[in-house]
């Protein structure tokens, strides 16, 4: 039996959903996509084109809610089911949103480089503890430009994982489509069974970005499922309380639903999140704290109340160092906030990304930690709770190869990048690219 935790009663979270419906017809939520704003308006939400603001009644939202699909699965790289987005499933991934790169070797601080993905895709390809993976960092080795498309590329070389990933442009979203599509073998393998799920970030309070919600509008077209990350920062982009920055996730989550399904009614898309408090005394986010914890437990509740799967960032350390105080931190916070997820016995439920040391790398009898975000799914296997490790020892124990030596994978089934679709990738970025 799973224990449960709820910090919302059933009438908190009914009152918090009417508060979000409140919310998106007044003040109502700001739309920089022509696009998105002309779905809204031909659907019946009233559209000011000058000030961007789309007021989005009640009725259009509960429609957008029931069109979303009940569950859906992400596949591997040789068309198995990996990840499901339904019921009590669980699963982890690596998080998506580490900026530097600390080197396990030197110790040196540092921006990541191509040899640094590749290595990181080999771990998380040998741990089987995580049943997808992040694009988890930038390459500073390669022109700014295709930074995103880049480390999906080398995803899609050296890992057989699904993916969780995200664009940091309009026209790159359209060629990493291309490059799954490249692998799958066209677009409708990919849409039948999708490797990647793109994640769609919304600017509190209540703003979608040109670039966030064309992406939201192209992944549902494509049949690519999408992630919703809203983002209230309780105390400054949002209300101070904990329920009101809930309220507000409510709200903006509502909104890209409804834009997103009406762009393609029944396409996959999860309730996510990236919710924080505000530490004053800094102008700081602390992931780690446990009001962040709370915030990501109660609008878990909301989603599940609305039959969506959900996913957050999850048992984050703001440890300056590594070792035992980060580590101590992400298993006290994964007690305390983690069971959160298993609580809920409803339909669907993806659970997600956290900050914690995500392996470790044991060669020439020395242990390097490398911290990133790591991801949970809860999972296919409900014995892996919060409270337990990511780093099962028959993964974490292998030495890993050098930088010079990545082609080849050292674990259980690795397979040679060239024999998984690299000539078929290689030639769509040429095409792309020239």
């Amino acid at each position: 039996m799973q224990p449960q935790l709820k910090l919302l009663d059933d009438s908190l979270v009914e009152r918090v959903i009417a508060k979000g419906f409140e919310l998106l017809q007044d003040p109502g939520v700001k739309v920089y996509s022509e696009e998105g704003l002309t779905l809204l308006a031909d659907a019946g939400a009233e559209v000011d084109f000058e000030t961007k603001v789309a007021r989005i009644p009640q009725p259009l939202v509960e429609r957008a809610l029931g069109t979303a699909p009940s569950g859906f699965a992400l596949y591997d790289g040789e068309g198995n089911v990996a990840v499901r987005y339904e019921a009590d499933h669980v699963h982890f991934d690596p998080g998506s949103s580490a900026v530097n790169f600390l080197d396990g070797q030197t110790g040196q601080h540092r921006q990541p480089v191509t040899a640094d993905y590749v290595r990181y895709a080999q771990l998380i390809e040998m741990l089987p503890a995580y049943d997808a993976i992040s694009t988890a960092f930038i390459c500073s080795d390669v022109v700014e430009g295709i930074g995103d498309l880049y480390r999906l590329y080398l995803t899609l070389l050296y890992s057989s994982k699904p993916v969780v990933t995200g664009a940091f442009r309009i026209d790159t979203l359209h060629i990493m489509k291309d490059l799954l599509v490249a692998e799958a073998g066209g677009l409708e393998a990919l849409a039948a069974r999708p490797r990647a799920i793109f994640d769609a970030c919304s600017s509190p309070p209540l703003v979608w970005s040109e670039l966030t919600c064309q992406n939201l509008i192209d992944c549902a077209r494509y049949g690519i499922p999408a992630q919703l990350i809203s983002m209230p920062l309780a105390g400054s982009t949002a209300p101070v309380t904990l329920v009101g920055a809930v309220v507000q996730h409510t709200a903006e989550s509502m909104s890209g639903v409804t834009i997103h399904q009406l762009a393609a009614p029944g396409a996959p898309i999860v309730w996510g999140g990236a919710p924080a408090i505000t530490d004053m005394r800094f102008g700081s986010t602390p992931m780690g704290a446990i009001e962040t914890a709370m915030i990501d437990v109660a609008y878990a509740q909301v989603g599940k109340r609305l039959a969506m799967p959900t996913h957050t960032y999850l048992g984050a350390s703001d440890s300056k160092l590594v070792g035992r105080p980060g580590g101590l931190r992400v298993r006290y916070e994964r007690a305390d906030g983690g069971f959160g997820w298993h609580q809920h016995d409803q339909r669907r439920r993806h659970a997600g990304l956290f900050a914690c040391p995500i392996a470790r790398e044991v060669g020439g009898g020395r242990r390097n930690y490398r911290y990133g975000q790591a991801s949970a799914t809860w999972g296919r296997d409900s014995r892996r709770g919060a409270g337990s490790s990511p780093h099962p020892g028959s993964g974490a124990s292998r030495p890993l190869p050098g930088p010079k030596t990545h082609p080849v994978m050292v674990c259980p089934g690795a397979v040679h990048p060239l024999r998984r679709g690299g000539p078929r990738l290689a030639d769509c970025l040429a095409r792309r690219w020239g």
